[in-house]
């Protein structure tokens, strides 16, 4: 992809996050040039991406430096706290990442069966 349909892709996924992106092309592209990063970046362990300071207003001049995806993660969550997941969240993030697609009947079975083997282990009488 050129570095012009990286910039686009950049727009319309910051607009579907309802984050202002307030760069032209050549601001964002001067701010990845003078990074160095420009070859690293992507969405994976060890690459880079462009973060916005504190995780917070645009994508704009002054407000964004260039970072790896593992410190602009830890930075968003710096101070908040994430609720624990339910069984049933559990067990559908596992579905998920099966890559399979499930009925939600299916899933509704799975999470039954899931939640009497819990309780199962959790008794008293019961022997691991």
């Amino acid at each position: 992809m050129t570095p012009k349909q990286k910039f686009n892709n950049h727009r319309g996924h910051a607009k579907h996050r309802n984050i202002p992106f307030l760069f032209t092309f050549d601001e964002w592209w001067d701010i990845w040039q003078k990074s160095g990063h420009w070859e690293e970046r992507g969405t994976r362990k060890g690459q880079y991406c462009m973060s916005r300071v504190g995780d917070t207003g645009p994508y704009a001049v002054g407000n964004v430096y260039i970072n790896t995806n593992a410190d602009n993660v830890r930075e968003a969550w710096q101070g908040k706290s994430r609720p624990a997941a339910t069984t049933e969240h559990k067990i559908k993030n596992a579905i998920a990442q099966t890559g399979k697609k499930q009925s939600p009947e299916t899933i509704a079975k799975k999470v039954a069966s899931y939640k009497k083997t819990l309780e199962r282990k959790q008794s008293p009488l019961c022997v691991v």
